[in-house]
């Protein structure tokens, strides 16, 4: 836990191409170990700590209350994060994690310092060649756009399913204190 919350201020205090460069240098130096690995550790380590971030905010932000009550109701401490913490959490998570995928998109165009080919690289490539840095930085920046905006949708969907899920499950307890009250 405390690796994690080190972690991420040491996160939030340096950009991902810092990082990337860290780890490139610094963690794998000279090891045999492939740029890609190296540029996909360095995402996953990101998202990672952003996820911590984002999960534990949320559950920290549902009040004591539900916790008592759910320990009051029997559950175990496995129960109450499944059945109480993460439902009432879940609309804050996704909402969160839909910023962080799409910051993370937008980061990768940055695994060029470590050799990486990504998008990017080939559009600065095709602007040595050709000389006209306009359209390939147009195309990029279109696939970027298009990328982001379809994981976007996707996970407005999800955010939109589990809604519906939450209404529905509202409805029921509704209906159960109705059925208390009389």
């Amino acid at each position: 836990h405390r690796i994690f919350e080190w972690l991420l201020k040491l996160h939030t205090l340096l950009p991902i191409t810092t990082w990337l460069l860290i780890c490139y240098y610094l963690i794998f130096p000279g090891q045999g170990v492939k740029n890609t690995f190296v540029a996909l550790f360095t995402f996953t380590i990101s998202f990672s700590i952003d996820a911590y971030s984002i999960f534990d905010g949320s559950i920290r932000g549902i009040p004591q209350s539900q916790t008592d009550a759910a320990y009051s109701m029997g559950y175990s401490k496995f129960e109450a994060v499944i059945k109480i913490y993460l439902p009432q959490a879940f609309p804050n998570i996704i909402a969160s994690m839909q910023t962080v995928i799409i910051y993370l998109v937008r980061d990768s165009s940055v695994v060029g310092y470590v050799s990486v080919q990504d998008i990017q690289a080939v559009a600065d490539a095709i602007s040595l060649k050709t000389s006209e840095p306009f359209i390939p930085i147009i195309v990029t920046a279109i696939f970027y756009i298009a990328y982001a905006f379809v994981l976007s949708r996707f996970v407005t969907y999800i955010a939109k399913k589990f809604a519906y899920t939450s209404k529905s499950e509202a409805a029921v307890k509704k209906k159960i204190m109705r059925g208390w009250d009389k």
